[in-house]
């Protein structure tokens, strides 16, 4: 399964990027210096209830819930890192005065697969693999005003359906070619974070009335491996 990012390869983005999103206190991350997710002197998304000085929940962190604020972190990879296969981004600063991987809402997945040997030296192999958080509550309360903004109750623990599938031919015991696609569709959980997210051109504009993203969009990936061993 090494082949799989739904397993201990690079993790998927974070749906919409969590763009017009922020954390629970200081200044809002940025793409860049010129297009800031949130209102920079705003520690979340602009004009809501809970987000606002004076009313914010601690325990309502933001994205920081995704595992961090930068792109090199949560936007790029949403829920673990790619030596870990379990859910270890989500919910490290969930918990006042404590920063550990031991607070993730758990990781459950259910793979399937076949590998045939059709002819000599030729390998097929597909699968299918469903990945979800075992309790979401934890990504629920963080974003607890966005999801009343948003007229939400709660954040599902679905992350995504994968089918993947490679074709590996060895010519000799020193060469082969590899052919891998796969292709990941968010689930529940995924797209409640997806519509969380400000998708009005580059996270602009009162959060209230801004248009929700909806994580319909199918992640893709393709790969053209050739090997030579002595």
């Amino acid at each position: 399964m090494e082949t799989s990012n739904a397993s201990a390869a690079r993790d998927y983005a974070c749906p919409g990027r969590a763009q017009g999103l922020g954390g629970a206190t200081g200044q809002a991350p940025t793409y860049n210096t010129a297009q800031p997710i949130s209102a920079t002197n705003n520690p979340g998304a602009p004009g809501i209830s809970g987000r606002t000085a004076g009313t914010i929940n601690p325990y309502n962190v933001g994205i920081a819930a995704l595992g961090g604020q930068t792109t090199a972190g949560s936007f790029s990879e949403c829920t673990h890192t790619v030596d870990s296969p379990f859910n270890d981004l989500l919910g490290r600063t969930s918990h006042l005065g404590i920063l550990t991987a031991y607070s993730n809402p758990g990781t459950l997945m259910i793979p399937a697969g076949l590998r045939v040997f059709p002819l000599k030296g030729h390998e097929l192999t597909g699968w299918y693999l469903y990945r979800s958080m075992v309790n979401a509550k934890l990504l629920t309360v963080a974003f607890a005003p966005e999801l009343a903004a948003r007229h939400m109750n709660s954040i599902g623990t679905g992350e995504e359906h994968e089918i993947g599938g490679t074709w590996q031919w060895t010519l000799n015991p020193n060469f082969d070619i590899r052919l891998l696609g796969n292709i990941a569709f968010a689930a529940d959980g995924m797209r409640d974070l997806a519509h969380l997210a400000n998708c009005n051109y580059g996270g602009a504009g009162t959060y209230a009335t801004s248009i929700p993203c909806r994580g319909n969009t199918p992640a893709l990936r393709a790969e053209a491996r050739f090997r030579a061993r002595f």
